[in-house]
Parts: C-alpha cells; sequence; structure tokens
C-alpha cells in the first residue's frame, strides 16, 4: 500500500520508525528532506507555482488537510513558492503520521 493511502494513526504515542523503516519511508518522499536538529525532527519540502494565487490556494488545501488531521504543520507562502514542515517536538521524533502526511500534501500538489 501506498505511503498516501494509509490511514493515520490515532494512536499519538506511536514509536517512532527506527531508522530502517525511516529510509523505506523516505523512499517514498524523494522531494522531502529530513532534517534534524537539537530538538526536532521534520519532514520539509518547497512548493514551486507560477502564480501567487495558485500558491495561496494550495496553502489553504494543506491547512485543510492538517486541520482533518489534528495537526499543526508549518506552512511558510512566500510569493510563488510554499513551504511544508511535517514533524514533531516530541522525544521520539518523527511519527508514522509525519510521514504520511507529507505524502498526502504530495497528492494534493498540482503545479501549475
Amino acid at each position: 500500500m501506498l505511503l498516501a493511502d494509509r490511514d493515520l494513526s490515532s494512536d499519538t504515542d506511536t514509536l517512532a520508525p527506527n531508522a530502517a523503516d525511516q529510509a523505506a519511508l523516505m523512499a517514498e518522499l524523494p522531494a522531502w528532506r529530513h532534517v534534524s536538529d537539537n530538538d526536532s525532527q521534520r519532514l520539509q519540502r518547497r512548493f514551486m507555482f507560477e502564480t501567487y494565487a495558485a500558491a495561496l490556494a494550495f496553502t489553504a488545501t494543506v491547512g485543510d488537510l492538517a486541520m482533518q488531521a489534528n495537526y499543526s504543520p508549518v506552512i511558510i507562502t512566500a510569493s510563488l513558492s510554499v513551504t511544508i514542515i511535517w514533524g514533531s517536538r516530541r522525544e521520539n521524533g518523527l511519527q508514522e503520521n509525519d510521514f504520511i502526511l507529507a505524502a498526502k500534501t504530495d497528492q494534493l500538489y498540482r503545479p501549475t
């Protein structure tokens, strides 16, 4: 089953995927970067658009996805680009849901 077709887990205490599982999940997200620093891990991707209106529409669509999932990603809309950051500040690091939401975000992207 493709990552984007998976349902989100309602168990917020799920263990983070181990390094091997994360590598397998990242294989389905080639345009995303796995970023980590002292206190967090994130999945980050920049999406490009031909118009500001298209970038704003995508921002709203991803916002709807986030609200349905009860998540709050970082969404940065700047001129013709939108940067999405899914991640967690939890001790466990990235959860499978972060990868699923990144894949679902990819499905929403319609470059103009």
